[in-house]
């Protein structure tokens, strides 16, 4: 080997070293940086028992021993799971540029429900027919792998999103047992996007209309943009200041602006309630809503399912808890921790939680979310006649003489 190569190679190697080295630091002064902030900014100073020092003391050196960002990574995310809690972890970086683009938002248009570990079309011509793989992958076993119903849910969003002009193509059995292969193609979102500090762009889907004269129906997608949810409010209280009641759809929103939550409640009360408690590390904060000039008197049937997260739980929980609003479907994630999102040095999204939650009624829900009043779950020869039994429910109970 000449001596030019085996200085090229040479040079090569360090700096390859030298970069390696840098991300070693980097994954320790962002392994600081969470065991720091979960120090000083968790809502319980006794960090629910844990020896925080003593986690440290453990982790840390496998950080600095890690031959990798993902391996170090692994590390960091050990210690968060020591905490057990919703809200709390670690979004990589590349993934977390990959939910910033809005390229990626490409729609399928699908709605589905989970029933007996099988995902089941909800909607489209297929309704009632089981979604057995998406592009060669094989759903029930990615539902089977989740542990919880949020995250079984959670795993078959994924598996049906992609990039607007993209195509997946489902195996699908219909209530027959047979088996065929459908397309989708995925589309740009219709709904507009809302920025919030350093969370991704998220799409909003604001949706009013009658059901007959009796009902109005809102649906929700997240709450944000606190200007677009005034207007949506406004626009269904006005409409309907004659109707018996209205339906407020939570299903599948994963949250958003706790606040908001109590401003929703303004167009629902006439006078000053409590729908809970946020306990932060120094003192604690009483979610109070305040009413409307002219608010809506008439019933309200709240809808939630094991995608309703966080803010969502925090409306569907307060109106129940004051016996303002009668609530339909299946029990909500659990999920319902305020939470901050910052940037580490690897260029990783970190999420830690800020507060506690306690209801109205000294209910703790995060763990095991908002319980319905009418608990309902949908059978797969519902869905293959394209019926909503939680929203007929909630029209039927709105529409009661009593």
């Amino acid at each position: 080997m000449s001596r030019t190569i085996r200085y090229v190679c040479l040079g090569a190697l360090l700096i390859l070293c030298a970069h390696s080295q840098t991300n070693i630091q980097l994954s320790l002064d962002s392994f600081d940086q969470v065991w720091r902030t979960i120090n000083e900014k968790h809502f319980d100073p006794n960090l629910n028992g844990i020896d925080w020092n003593a986690a440290r003391e453990e982790l840390r050196p496998k950080v600095a021993a890690s031959t990798s960002k993902e391996k170090a990574r692994k590390h960091t995310e050990a210690l968060l799971a020591k905490l057990g809690h919703s809200h709390v972890g670690i979004t990589p970086a590349e993934a977390y540029r990959d939910l910033d683009a809005p390229r990626l938002d490409g729609q399928s248009g699908l709605k589905f429900e989970i029933i007996g570990g099988d995902a089941i079309l909800a909607n489209t011509a297929h309704a009632g027919a089981v979604i057995r793989e998406v592009n060669g992958r094989r759903v029930r076993e990615r539902i089977a792998r989740a542990t919880t119903p949020t995250l079984k849910r959670l795993a078959v969003r994924n598996m049906l999103g992609g990039l607007p002009g993209e195509t997946l193509e489902l195996l699908l059995e219909d209530d027959q047992g047979k088996v065929a292969s459908h397309k989708v193609e995925l589309t740009k979102p219709t709904s507009r996007l809302a920025q919030f500090g350093h969370l991704p762009a998220i799409p909003l889907d604001f949706h009013f209309e009658q059901l007959g004269s009796q009902s109005g129906y809102v649906r929700i997608s997240s709450f944000f943009d606190p200007e677009a949810l005034q207007d949506l409010f406004k626009q269904a209280t006005t409409a309907c200041n004659k109707c018996r009641g209205i339906i407020i759809d939570l299903r599948d929103n994963p949250g958003g602006i706790g606040a908001l939550a109590t401003a929703v409640t303004g167009w629902f009360i006439d006078k000053s309630v409590t729908l809970g408690t946020l306990y932060l590390r120094q003192t604690k904060l009483q979610l109070i809503a305040n009413p409307r000039p002219e608010p809506f008197l008439g019933k309200v049937a709240v809808l939630i399912n094991s995608g309703s997260a966080s803010t969502a739980e925090f409306l569907a929980a307060g109106l129940q808890d004051i016996h303002r609003a009668k609530v339909f479907g299946q029990t909500s994630a659990g999920m319902a921790l305020p939470s901050a999102i910052e940037k580490l040095p690897t260029g990783d999204g970190f999420q830690y939680t800020t507060a506690d939650y306690i209801t109205a009624g000294g209910i703790h829900i995060e763990g095991l979310g908002v319980v319905p009043d009418v608990l309902i779950e949908p059978t797969r020869q519902q869905l293959t006649k394209q019926m909503d039994p939680a929203l007929t429910a909630a029209r039927t109970w709105i529409e009661a003489k009593e």
